[in-house]
């Protein structure tokens, strides 16, 4: 008799009884791949197991590990408390009469007799007078073997204890063969116009098998098979044009990802390209332990599951758009998109908020784009739907503090102004750098430019100059990094070193992508947390797509972050530029950091512009990426500001305005729609905004 395969022990009912039918062993002995036993059953002989303790290997695997885990729980919510221990003993030391529960390859004799016979792959239950054994030919079949056992074995008794039998046997476990005597029939397939990422993934799979077998499996895109051949020998990596890879992905949580078999196929998939990676990292700890004699197998059993953030708390499921992919950000940071959604999908969602145990914290409309922040302890969640691509998107991330969503009155004792730097040219220096002098004295700073040369004290002697507070201290109310190139954000840091005991900086603002979206990322990421952590009290805070926060006088409306691209690929890393609104003195000022217009088609302005078309009209912008095809056309012709600040050395400057986008500012100039042009090659300059 075959009995059925339990694929993990997480989340089964931990039974009130402990028992073992002795009849139930024999008739499942050699795994049912025969003829049902005909055996007659020995008298049951009861043996209690509240005094066993499990032991595992000295030096074990994670899927052991967990193995173990499960059992040691099951048996506590039996009321037996059993202790978890290793297999290493003194030489002389060690009593085969010890009450043990063997768990894995341990030394002792009992476990390697049970494993020798195993027929082909699986896993075996045995049972003496004072061992429980529980082997497998592979360490990742033991958390099957632990729920069969939890479940069948235990199942019924009202002691803890069991009866003796003959043992049990799996039945053999379909295994595919990736590669032998140095040869593989194998290709890795991956998505076309997916993230490099997802090739650097393939090519780990790659090198993983050919260290392992001498055979390295070919590696191309989906598109390169017209018609797929569902029979090929296949690893699926990512959302590929194979049918297997979406139907693995039916179920899984936009958090998850799977490692599943399908035929001839292995496929590896999740919902956010971090997720495929956390999938890769799975099936590379199975390929570790699968080679054998010149060959490399993996069992084809029911997929494996997990989370990319099994710590966060679960949220409510929108009921009607569909899941269509996820995003994952720095940290536990997870932006997930739904498609087919209408206004009212955004309400409802809302409503099942509410009903979880959120409460709202800032709601925004902006043109028909609505947005909302709901929190709920340290968790904060951001809800959006974009009319233009019918989408709604639920980000969600651990968020101890949130940034003031309201204006709080402070005594006024100066004009808000704007002040553009002009970095060092000669030293090499470039980039973009913006302070507000807000109504209270303090200081609003955005980016600050890159770190040749000495404009950090450039930079410090600004705010000593136009320092307006009657103590005499420089407070920064909040510095807003836009991303994290050099020529954005390590002036900060040269700042920071210089003169952080001189300044009080309250809070920063920004949203930096992870790694895995793009090469350039992360290259300043861990020097900002150091140097930020030199301010006593210092906030930091992630912005998203229609939040609206207030720094003294000054509301900044964020329009735009790197999740807000999603699921388009990010192909720029200045595509990843958060781009945002100042809405000060009666002035709106826009901010689109380095945005610009690429070949890629689905870029950052495509988005910009797709939602918010009109609605970008201000009075005032910053024109994006220098000059060098920043922005676009229709984003500019959108804007049409009276006052544009250009953020470009000299030496940059007759190579910039050959662009399209950069004639198309220069004639908004000459028409009399700009007029006034501040160009950072012309030197600092301060304009009052009121």
């Amino acid at each position: 008799m075959k009995h059925k395969q339990i694929r993990s022990a997480a989340g089964l009912p931990m039974l009130a009884v402990l028992v073992l039918s002795a009849c139930l062993l024999i008739s499942c002995r050699n795994g049912g791949e025969g003829e049902d036993a005909t055996e007659t059953a020995p008298p049951a002989v009861t043996v209690d197991l509240s005094g066993y303790a499990i032991v595992r290997p000295e030096r074990t695997s994670q899927d052991c590990l967990d193995a173990v885990a499960a059992l040691r729980s099951a048996m506590a919510d039996l009321g037996a408390a059993l202790d978890v221990r290793d297999d290493w003993y003194l030489e002389g030391d060690y009593d085969p009469a010890a009450k043990e529960i063997l768990v894995g390859g341990t030394n002792r004799e009992e476990s390697g007799q049970l494993l020798s016979q195993i027929q082909g792959e699986g896993y075996a239950i045995s049972f003496t007078e004072h061992k429980v054994v529980i082997a497998a030919t592979r360490d990742s079949f033991l958390t099957d073997a632990v729920a069969y056992f939890v479940e069948s074995i235990l199942k019924g008794s009202a002691a803890p204890s069991v009866q003796l039998g003959v043992p049990v046997f799996s039945d053999p476990y379909r295994v595919l063969i990736l590669a032998a005597d140095g040869k593989t029939d194998y290709t890795i397939i991956r998505q076309a116009n997916s993230a490099d990422y997802t090739a650097e993934l393939g090519m780990q799979l790659r090198e993983a098998i050919r260290k392992q077998t001498g055979a390295a499996p070919d590696m191309e895109m989906d598109i390169y098979t017209e018609d797929p051949d569902p029979e090929a020998f296949e690893i699926l990596l990512g959302h590929t044009n194979r049918p297997e890879s979406a139907q693995a992905l039916e179920g899984v949580p936009a958090d998850g990802y799977v490692v599943a078999y399908s035929g001839n196929k292995v496929i590896l998939n999740a919902w956010s390209l971090k997720g495929i990676g956390q999938a890769v990292t799975e099936f590379l700890a199975i390929l570790e332990q699968s080679y054998s004699d010149g060959v490399l197998s993996v069992p084809s059993f029911e997929p494996k599951q997990g989370s990319i953030r099994a710590d966060f708390a679960e949220l409510p499921e929108p009921e009607a758009p569909t899941l269509s992919s996820s995003y994952r950000g720095l940290d536990d940071t997870l932006s997930s998109v739904y498609t087919g959604a209408v206004a009212s999908d955004f309400d409802a969602y809302l409503t099942q908020l509410k009903a979880a145990g959120y409460s709202e914290y800032q709601t925004n409309r902006i043109g028909n784009n609505l947005f909302a922040i709901y929190k709920q302890g340290n968790r904060a969640v951001y809800v959006s739907y974009f009319p233009w691509d019918g989408s709604l998107r639920v980000t969600s991330e651990t968020a101890y503090s949130l940034p003031s969503g309201s204006y709080v009155e402070s005594e006024k004792i100066t004009v808000s102004t704007l002040g553009q730097l002009s970095l060092d040219d000669e030293a090499g220096n470039f980039g973009m750098g913006y302070i507000f002098t807000l109504e209270d004295g303090s200081f609003f700073l955005i980016d600050g430019g890159g770190r040749a040369g000495e404009d950090e004290t450039v930079l410090y002697n600004y705010l000593q100059a136009h320092n307006k507070r009657t103590d005499g201290r420089i407070v920064i109310a909040g510095w807003l990094f836009t991303h994290e190139h050099y020529d954005h954000v390590t002036n900060f840091l040269d700042f920071t070193a210089k003169y952080a005991s001189s300044v009080t900086l309250e809070a920063v603002y920004w949203n930096f992508a992870d790694p895995c979206e793009f090469d350039e990322i992360g290259s300043y990421y861990n020097d900002l947390i150091g140097s930020v952590g030199k301010y006593p009290g210092l906030k930091v805070h992630k912005v998203h797509a229609g939040q609206r926060i207030w720094i003294r006088n000054a509301e900044v409306e964020i329009l735009y972050t790197h999740e807000t691209l999603h699921p388009y690929v990010l192909t720029d890393m200045n595509d990843t530029s958060t781009v945002f609104r100042v809405n000060i003195a009666g002035k709106r000022i826009l901010f689109l950091a380095d945005v610009s217009t690429v070949a890629q088609k689905d870029s950052a302005v495509k988005v910009i512009y797709g939602l918010y078309g009109s609605e970008l009209k201000s009075d005032i912008l910053q024109v994006a990426h220098h000059g060098w095809n920043g922005g676009s056309v229709e984003i500019y012709n959108a804007v049409l500001p009276e006052i544009a600040f250009w953020p470009v050395e000299q030496s940059r400057w007759n190579t910039v305005i050959q662009y399209a986008t950069s004639k198309t500012i220069l004639e908004l100039q000459e028409k009399g729609v700009i007029q006034q042009m501040y160009v950072a090659k012309d030197g600092e300059v301060t304009i009052a905004l009121e």
